[in-house]
């Protein structure tokens, strides 16, 4: 779950079949919800050919960008930007999201 730009909140998840069973390696489910009562599937989203083992998604207050991590179930971890939920920008390697370091004086 995050938070949107405009309103709302964003929601990913795995699409599962009626077996229980994951229905599209390397694919996420995208829902909009305004208050947590109705939820309204947005699209289906391909990011890797295989499957992700975790994934998470910010808004970057700054830039207004969605920033959607994931780590693939060898250990590789990929991200990619975008601005909404139907162009993404090619997918990179790296860390799901930077690790920052705060130094004390």
């Amino acid at each position: 779950m995050f938070g949107l730009a405009d309103k709302g909140f964003g929601i990913l998840a795995m699409p599962i079949n009626n077996e229980g069973h994951m229905d599209g390696p390397g694919e996420l489910l995208y829902f909009e919800t305004n208050k947590f009562v109705h939820f309204e599937e947005k699209a289906r989203m391909k990011l890797s050919e295989v499957t992700m083992v975790d994934y998470s998604c910010v808004l970057d207050a700054e830039t207004l960008l969605y920033r959607v991590g994931w780590k693939e179930e060898n250990g590789t971890t990929c991200f990619c930007t975008k601005r909404d939920f139907i162009d993404f920008d090619r997918s990179q390697l790296g860390e799901m999201f930077s690790v920052r370091h705060n130094t004390l004086p």
